[in-house]
């Protein structure tokens, strides 16, 4: 059972509330007094008394009054970039993990990197419809329905950037392996490459370069050939050195980008995000210190409203339209940058 510190439930309800939420449960309310929650926290005892959360749940509120006004004033400016998930991705790859991969806290290191780069997010069922965005992400999905594909397509088409895989689209509906092309003839022909082969990259020693810099690489490596393509991204190391691990294409007004292999390294991951969301004409990030959660709202005139919290206990600074705030442990701050200094 773990406690939270003072001050992060009111900056967690501050961060929920400017992000759009419309409410906020505190779970338990009153202690169970039986079954298998005995431990789990609760504002209430068993027995009716205040316990030690009552405090932060006092705080959030206090906190959350302090916002009302600002929240009810402005809007939750829309998230540039979405990032696809699928609890029947998460099924496929339990039944094939290899040992090594989990599939929540894979895509989970994609969403950390967009936080910690300082990218707006959202998290998009990959059934829905991702107009309005400018980037899509799509890792670790097994198997996309022709469907998908199709719609994603058309996104890039009309302008859209879509970051696919690592390991993407490498089973059929049913869990077995195309036999047209290794991530099946219509996604390699819209990317513009052709895969060679999937590699596992475990105990090879099989590394990639990004930008000047390498990392090891996790689970499977699909090796591509261009088709058109522009390589960005080869392998390094005495095992197959030289093959591209990642590609871009122009599809359209838009394009298809294609990441053949998970960097073990995080900060190549951050790196390489950031370039896809710029090739993207995503919006410029917050600058921010790690633990740092910055958030964009609009008021009616068009102004962006900036939220700054801290999430992470330390403080920090945020950075953003030549603006910049020093934000207190579990803090928040605000300013606003004016229409024509946004971004």
């Amino acid at each position: 059972v773990r406690v939270h510190p003072r001050g992060y439930v009111a900056a967690e309800v501050a961060a929920a509330f400017a992000m759009g939420s419309s409410g906020f449960s505190f779970w338990h309310f009153r202690q169970h007094r039986s079954g298998s929650e005995l431990p789990h926290g609760a504002i209430l005892s068993a027995s009716g008394e205040p316990t030690n959360c009552y405090e932060d749940v006092l705080n959030a509120a206090n906190r959350l009054r302090e916002l009302e006004p600002l929240l009810e004033a402005t809007q939750l400016k829309p998230a540039q970039i979405a990032l696809h998930y699928s609890d029947l991705a998460k099924a496929y790859m339990l039944s094939e993990n290899y040992g090594e991969l989990d599939y929540v806290a894979l895509v989970r290191r994609f969403y950390d990197a967009l936080e910690e780069v300082g990218y707006p997010r959202d998290v998009l069922p990959v059934e829905a419809d991702p107009s309005g965005y400018r980037l899509v992400i799509t890792p670790f999905i097994y198997h996309l329905d022709d469907s998908v594909i199709g719609r994603m397509i058309r996104f890039a088409e009309n302008g859209g950037t879509w970051l696919i895989g690592p390991m993407t689209n490498i089973r059929t509906a049913d869990h077995t392996v195309h036999t047209d092309a290794v991530l099946g003839q219509r996604l390699e022909e819209a990317a513009g490459v052709h895969l060679a082969y999937l590699t596992r990259t475990a105990g090879i020693g099989m590394e990639m370069e990004y930008c000047g810099r390498q990392t090891p690489l996790l689970g499977f490596a699909a090796i591509l050939r261009s088709k058109g393509a522009k390589i960005l991204s080869e392998t390094v190391g005495d095992y197959a050195p030289g093959e591209g691990v990642l590609s871009t294409y122009r599809c359209g007004k838009g394009q298809i980008m294609l990441l053949g292999a998970m960097p073990q390294g995080q900060e190549i991951l951050q790196m390489l995000l950031k370039d896809a969301a710029k090739a993207g004409g995503v919006d410029a990030p917050f600058i921010k210190s790690s633990g740092i959660t910055g958030v964009a709202r609009k008021d009616a005139a068009g102004n962006e409203v900036i939220l700054a919290i801290d999430m992470g206990g330390r403080g920090g600074s945020l950075t953003y339209g030549g603006q910049k705030v020093f934000v207190r442990p579990y803090a928040v701050e605000t300013f606003t940058v004016p229409c024509d200094a946004a971004r």
